[in-house]
């Protein structure tokens, strides 16, 4: 009977994502590292008589007129995909908040004699 008085519990309510939610973040994430992908990898093209240039990232395309005439709208192109990408995932992680929510879950943990309950430290 004494060990029972010297412990008590305190419980907490803690909100976390439901499951959908988490699959979201989860397919939001990967979006995420897709744009990444897209605007930071470097642009390879082939020209016409079989070699390849190279057209930067989509963050730094070429600076000269004669690359970016070989390279055209490629960069562009790979801009918008990193562009849309993000706009996915963010469309993906706020839905899933918004569709599946969050549940709602009780933790306890054990609390020794000697240490203050929370209610004493709210003062």
């Amino acid at each position: 009977m004494a060990d029972r008085e010297a412990h008590s519990t305190d419980r907490r309510a803690v909100r976390i994502p439901g499951t959908g939610a988490k699959v979201c973040l989860l397919i939001a994430a990967l979006l995420v590292v897709a744009g990444a992908y897209f605007l930071l990898t470097p642009l390879m093209i082939m020209t016409t008589n079989g070699t390849s240039w190279n057209c930067g990232s989509a963050m730094s395309p070429p600076t000269d007129a004669f690359g970016s005439k070989i390279c055209g709208q490629l960069n562009g192109a790979y801009v918008a995909r990193g562009i849309a990408c993000f706009a996915a995932a963010a469309v993906t992680g706020v839905g899933g908040f918004l569709l599946f929510g969050s549940v709602k879950r009780i933790e306890q943990r054990r609390r020794s004699a000697d240490e203050p309950s929370a209610s004493a430290s709210r003062v």
